[in-house]
């Protein structure tokens, strides 16, 4: 959706995603201490430059990816857990991003929405092992703040990025050093331990 307001346009997406994906979204969040929204549009910046930029490998991604019904799910008690609806402001980046993709595969909106973060988010938790990792709720929200100096090439280029992928300044950052932390952990933190129940812990993850 596109829309003016006050001479300026303003860019919408609609969409929903499945249960499955929003726990993922939200296990990556969650370490990050960031919104799903930004998330969202971290994963789709990336799966867009990806497009644009590395079309073969993009590619066979993307068509591997098979598109289920982002219909609810039916717990232990048969109750229906709608999925995940979101009404988002992005950048014209995403926006045209987005609309360029639906119109090479001839598809939906929500489809290539899905698909984009089906494909990102297991690229991400790729470095998580289920077997050695806390649940989501021991890793707590760090208020903390941390004042970066920073050189003015650096600011620039922030500031560039954050016009493309519509992402604060500050959040970018988080998602820069989170990031290279999950990416890099290994490197930094050999802390592992088998637990009482016996399962085996490594790191914050």
């Amino acid at each position: 959706m596109k829309l003016k307001t006050k001479g300026v346009f303003i860019y919408k997406l609609n969409f929903k995603i499945s249960l499955n994906t929003f726990t993922k979204l939200n296990r990556y969040a969650s370490s990050l201490n960031l919104p799903i929204q930004t998330i969202v549009r971290f994963i789709l910046t990336e799966q867009l430059h990806s497009f644009e930029s590395d079309k073969q490998t993009f590619k066979s991604k993307y068509e591997k990816c098979k598109f289920k019904q982002t219909l609810g799910t039916l717990e232990a008690y048969g109750k229906e857990k709608k999925p995940k609806k979101y009404s988002m402001q992005v950048s014209e980046y995403i926006y045209n991003g987005i609309y360029k993709i639906k119109e090479t595969y001839e598809t939906k909106t929500n489809i290539v929405i899905n698909n984009l973060l089906h494909i990102g988010i297991n690229d991400k938790l790729d470095s998580f092992n289920i077997n050695y990792s806390y649940k989501f709720n021991d890793i707590l929200p760090n208020t903390k703040q941390y004042a970066i100096p920073l050189s003015q090439q650096f600011t620039y280029r922030l500031e560039d990025i954050s016009k493309i992928t519509g992402i604060k300044t500050n959040q970018l950052i988080s998602l820069i050093i989170g990031n290279y932390l999950i990416e890099h952990f290994s490197d930094y933190d050999d802390n592992m331990y088998i637990s009482d129940t016996g399962k085996l812990y490594t790191g914050i993850w």
